[in-house]
């Protein structure tokens, strides 16, 4: 079985008034960096043209700080509510896949028996990622002068601040 096969669920599933169940995230599937382990919960509704999924996902993930550039894990939660919809006359290359970027973020495409929910999945994992990963909001990151992890030692540099401000040049411009 493909790694996609995991996360399929069969359209009969869910016939069930309300359709629930717990899977385990393989980190070896998913192919993200630093994920560590990590489970998802389904909560289905059956409609007459949709089924509305709500979505729980827990997981570990090691990150790189971006001020001191040391590892840590955190654990995070995502809650989404997500729409899959019956595909009747568009051909999709895979299954689960949205048909362009305009489409709702939460609307999702199936065929036939099964709805694949591997790209959601892993979309949103990777999605939740900050732009700045910061292992505390105290950290003090890295010394500019030495490097050193001011975290964890101190040290004796002394850092010039620049009296000049670059921009201080446009004070002078005139306003025409």
């Amino acid at each position: 079985m493909n790694k996609e096969g995991n996360y399929c669920f069969k359209i009969t599933d869910f016939e069930k008034q309300n359709f629930k169940t717990q899977q385990k995230i393989n980190n070896v599937d998913f192919n993200i960096e630093g994920l560590i382990s990590g489970n998802y919960w389904i909560n289905a509704f059956r409609g007459k043209k949709n089924i509305d999924i709500n979505l729980r996902i827990e997981y570990k993930r090691k990150f790189l700080c971006s001020r001191c550039l040391e590892k840590f894990v955190e654990e995070r939660n995502i809650y989404r509510k997500v729409e899959a919809v019956e595909n009747v006359n568009v051909s999709l290359p895979f299954e689960g896949q949205k048909i362009n970027e305009e489409e709702d973020e939460n609307l999702i495409y199936f065929d036939g028996e099964t709805i694949n929910l591997y790209n959601i999945l892993k979309d949103l994992i990777v999605l939740d990622e900050e732009m700045k990963l910061l292992c505390s909001e105290q950290c003090r990151g890295l010394c500019p002068v030495c490097g050193i992890n001011l975290n964890k030692n101190q040290c004796c540099c002394t850092v010039e601040k620049s009296s000049k401000n670059p921009f201080d040049i446009l004070a002078t411009l005139d306003d025409k």
